[in-house]
């Protein structure tokens, strides 16, 4: 019964009175008869079992229940506000939320004016989308990308990723050895010196998942050969591995005419069922070609 008494609009109704400061300034600015404004608060008082004005005076005041009331229900109003921007925003093809990995050696200073430029866009559209930014090193930006933790990687291109990613091209930077003047490395003749022979610092790579996503790329994929063996299909699952199966014509050289690639947090799910194979090509997770790549379908989940 109160969950049906205390609506939005019995909110809108008491926050309006409390902010005009009485109940015919509020019964106007919401365009309705002042009995209409007051017939609300008195059947929410019946159904809450409170007082929320006390009329003993002149003028009708909140009581300390009222006040609590009007002061969530503010709370409750923006957020019911905010939640019909944010599904406009949606239909309107901007995110609720936008997280980046960038790797430490991209310069902020180049990002954080996009990031800028990006929200004066959502002002002028009404949008609002909240955006994080992941501060990784060496591969921990595409495993964030890869794990599903971040939506855009801004890291080095030296690693393989599934074609299902689009990547651009943004600059390139130069890595250099530096040691001490007086370090023994610059003792002696011109000749290149043997790094491995000394002692090296190096930051340490943030990726939390690929060690783990490897191991279970690689057995998910040998059980899937053991259970449909053949040649005709090839899978790939970049970075991590690539496997033949299916019975029928074996393919020889060159790009097999049967091919499924995806990348690991797909193939996963498909390998443990939380995903099915029509959901992962609707959704473009996953490239299936040739006559035969589908017969995949039929071994999953493994």
């Amino acid at each position: 019964m109160i969950q049906q008494a205390l609506t939005l609009d019995a909110l809108r109704v008491l926050e309006t009175i409390a902010r005009r400061g009485s109940f015919a300034a509020a019964a106007d600015e919401l365009h309705r008869v002042t009995s209409a404004v007051s017939y609300t608060v008195q059947k929410l008082e019946e159904d809450l079992d409170i007082a929320i004005f006390d009329r003993s005076g002149h003028r009708a005041k909140l009581t300390a229940a009222g006040k609590m009331l009007v002061e969530r229900g503010r709370d409750l109003l923006a957020a019911s506000n905010q939640l019909v921007q944010d599904a406009r925003a949606v239909a309107g093809g901007w995110e609720p939320q936008l997280a980046i990995a960038i790797d430490q050696v991209y310069p902020e200073q180049l990002l954080l004016p996009l990031v800028a430029r990006f929200y004066e866009e959502q002002g002028a559209a009404n949008a609002h989308t909240d955006v994080r930014i992941l501060a990784e090193v060496l591969t921990g930006p595409w495993d964030a990308l890869e794990s599903g933790r971040a939506d855009i990687a801004i890291g080095s291109a030296q690693i393989s990723l599934p074609k299902l990613f689009r990547k651009r091209k943004l600059g390139s930077v130069s890595f250099i050895y530096v040691a001490a003047p007086t370090h023994p490395i610059f003792a002696g003749d011109d000749k290149a010196p043997d790094l491995e022979s000394y002692r090296a610092i190096a930051i340490a790579d943030t990726a939390r998942h690929r060690a783990v996503q490897r191991a279970a790329v690689k057995e998910s994929l040998a059980g899937l050969a053991a259970a449909a063996p053949g040649r005709s299909v090839e899978v790939r699952v970049p970075p991590f591995g690539a496997v033949q199966c299916v019975a029928g014509p074996r393919h020889g050289r060159g790009t097999p005419p049967n091919v499924v690639e995806t990348d690991a947090r797909t193939w996963l799910a498909l390998a443990t069922g939380h995903v099915d194979w029509a959901t992962a090509v609707e959704s473009g997770a996953l490239a299936a070609s040739g006559s035969r790549a589908d017969e995949v379908a039929r071994h999953l989940p493994l």
